[in-house]
């Protein structure tokens, strides 16, 4: 069985390897193209020379957008032919003009949504969505909030629920296991010299730049308890390592003044040794995003025991059907909420390890996930 699989952004790449991977172990092969820059990992090619140049003229930002216009359907249906199925990976517009051409190709076409692409998209836009989503042989979703949204769009296609695992979950719980948080404040140390997270409280908010994960609205939200953060030792970590802009930024600055805390902001990505790191020395997560599909980063967090306080508008129903320990909250009792928290930090913390750990490692680990994948694929195909 073989699978082209199309994806758009970058920063999946890994996640998608990793499936390759554990489909490949099950006798499906994955090739994977990127729509955007054209990053292909296959054979089939219509016209070598041509893809060389085309590769080498999206590196000029001005003649990239006049590129994709005229040649990224042509590829991407000229390597299409070559395969059994075609996977579209965090679906969009320009995909639903491929699927139609495909469809006359009698392609086995699967379409999976990642979040935004459905529990962001406009009316409209899902209304463009539902009318191809009924052409297609199959839709997956990724997580129970997704899976509940296609489901009410009342589509005769099959729906899957395929989760992807979490490497991170399996590496946080070996690291946890050597039970010495001091390692982790090493690592810290080397990488960011100027803050010392010995014996602190660590509290981050968010998990990138974007302004749905309402940085501004949580930290006003908090300048009720500002006497009662400064006179603990705590630092407040800001990753903003995508979808940041520059005038944002600097009001995040700004509020995290006013509120008279410690903070890092992280605007680069972390090695995975730091990363862990930063994942095991944290206290507790905050994220009151706009809207959220089951993030892996909320998966490790839970993982190390970090106690979580999350948006009441979040689904996140398999973690709370699971009993995993985490905290809902709103911009009226979040203050309220992290001050009880930092207060009884010992025991929350006891508690969510107690509680999260192995359900964690069950409900995300690969082991477990790949066989749904692998159905999937092999349902199509049958």
């Amino acid at each position: 069985m073989k699978v082209l699989l199309l994806y758009r952004f970058s920063n999946h790449k890994t996640l998608i390897d990793r499936l390759r991977l554990e489909m490949r172990n099950k006798g499906i092969v994955i090739t994977t193209l990127n729509t955007v820059d054209f990053s292909y990992d296959g054979c089939y090619l219509p016209n070598k020379r041509m893809y060389s140049l085309v590769k080498l003229i999206l590196k000029i930002p001005k003649l990239r957008g006049l590129l994709l216009r005229i040649f990224r359907k042509y590829w991407v249906i000229k390597i299409a032919k070559h395969f059994d199925i075609v996977d579209f990976h965090s679906f969009n517009s320009f995909y639903a003009s491929i699927v139609n051409s495909l469809l006359k190709f009698d392609k086995k076409i699967c379409v999976t949504h990642w979040g935004s692409d459905i529990l962001r998209a406009s009316d409209e836009e899902i209304r463009k969505q539902k009318r191809i989503l009924k052409k297609v042989d199959q839709v997956r979703t990724i997580s129970t909030e997704i899976h509940n949204k296609i489901q009410n769009l009342k589509i005769n296609t099959k729906v899957f629920q395929c989760k992807f695992g979490v490497d991170g979950v399996d590496k946080i719980a070996r690291f946890m296991e050597r039970g010495n948080t001091n390692i982790a404040t090493k690592n810290l140390k080397h990488i960011f010299p100027n803050f010392d997270f010995h014996n602190k409280k660590v509290i981050i908010i968010g998990n990138n730049g974007s302004k749905s994960q309402q940085h501004l609205e949580i930290l006003r939200s908090l300048k009720g308890i500002s006497e009662y953060l400064e006179s603990i030792r705590c630092i407040f970590v800001i990753p903003l390592t995508y979808g940041i802009d520059r005038l944002y930024k600097k009001e995040i600055i700004e509020e995290l003044d006013q509120l008279g805390v410690e903070h890092l902001l992280l605007d680069k990505y972390l090695n995975e040794e730091a990363f862990i790191s930063l994942t095991i020395l944290t206290d507790i997560y905050i994220t009151m995003q706009t809207s959220d599909a089951f993030s892996f980063y909320l998966q490790e967090q839970l993982a190390s025991g970090t106690i979580v306080l999350y948006g009441e508008w979040l689904s996140y129903s398999e973690l709370t059907n699971s009993d995993v320990y985490m905290k809902s909250v709103n911009f009226d009792t979040i203050s309220i909420r992290l001050k009880k928290t930092l207060i009884n930090l010992n025991a929350e913390k006891e508690l969510a390890k107690l509680h999260n750990k192995e359900k964690l490692l069950e409900i995300s680990s690969w082991n477990n996930l790949s066989k749904k994948w692998f159905e999937s694929y092999f349902s199509i195909y049958g």
